[in-house]
């Protein structure tokens, strides 16, 4: 595959270079350009391809290397070959030596001195305890068994009590004082009060009232009602006349005419300043000429 790819990106890339050396002379031309696009882009990806068949051949022997660990890790340590063939990794790691325990036959007849002082060391140094599991075999472990609860006694003797004893007869006091209950407080007697005598006053039956009490309340009701419906005199006299305001004015030639709200017209002339009561006074007096014989406001 690798081989394959490699071809591939060789011929894209001599096409693609061919294809532009042809075509460049005829750039002005249509097929000139078209040949120099096509050749470039040609030539780019044949080195695109080259590159990726790099990198797959580089991955297939990298998947080789870890195929070829994987088999070697899965033997069996026998077959593992010793000396530099073997990968440093792959030794199996040494165990601790495991020394022999001390035999406890008796010496020979026959041995010498030295050998029985051994034997007796050995003895002293495999009586302390067994190995432990966790330790070397080669070191000895010393062991402080704790001492039994009897030795721990005659060890630390008991302190002695110094303190005095009180009678018994002392401590019943004290304990009946502290929990006897505590004494209720007697209620204070309060002097009763003798009767006030309220209870006759109230059995008695009520006096009616007299008949002019009873219509002394009626005739001031009465006053009363005749006040609120009296009306409202006015104090200050006649009401003011409300003020008058321009409410439309007419202009004609020379003559101007301004009417009010109170139905009122006033009329600017060059002879003078007319005023009429209503609209049809200010007719009639236009059109009987009188204006010479109407006097000026």
């Amino acid at each position: 595959m690798v081989v394959a790819l490699l071809a591939l990106s060789l011929v894209m890339i001599l096409g693609g270079v061919a294809a532009v050396v042809q075509g460049f002379p005829y750039v002005r031309l249509e097929s000139g350009l078209a040949m120099v696009i096509g050749g470039s882009t040609a030539a780019s990806a044949g080195v695109i391809l080259l590159g990726l068949s790099a990198v797959v051949d580089r991955l297939r022997r990298v998947q080789r290397a870890i195929v070829l660990l994987r088999e070697e890790g899965f033997q069996p340590q026998g077959s593992v070959a010793a000396g530099s063939e073997a990968a440093p990794w792959l030794a199996a790691p040494e165990g601790p030596a495991v020394v022999p325990p001390p035999s406890f036959e008796a010496p020979s007849a026959g041995a010498g001195a030295l050998a029985g002082t051994a034997g007796l060391a050995g003895l002293g140094l495999g009586g302390l305890g067994p190995p432990r599991a966790n330790g070397r075999g080669s070191e000895p472990v010393f062991e402080d068994p704790e001492p039994a609860p009897e030795s721990r006694r005659e060890v630390e003797p008991l302190l002695p009590d110094l303190l005095p004893e009180a009678p018994a007869a002392h401590r019943d006091r004290e304990d009946e004082a502290l929990f006897a209950a505590a004494p209720t407080p007697s209620e204070p007697k309060l002097p009763v009060a003798e009767g006030l005598g309220l209870r006759p006053a109230l059995d008695l039956p009520a006096e009616p009232p007299s008949a002019s009490e009873d219509h002394a309340p009626k005739a001031e009701i009465a006053e009363r009602a005749t006040v609120e419906a009296e009306p409202i005199k006015d104090e200050d006299g006649p009401e003011p006349e409300p003020e008058r305001h321009a409410v439309g004015s007419y202009a004609s030639g020379a003559n101007t005419y301004v009417m009010f709200s109170d139905g009122s017209i006033e009329a600017d002339t060059p002879r003078g300043r007319f005023t009429f009561g209503s609209l049809d006074e200010l007719k009639s007096f236009v059109n009987a000429g009188g204006e010479e014989t109407r006097g000026a406001a």
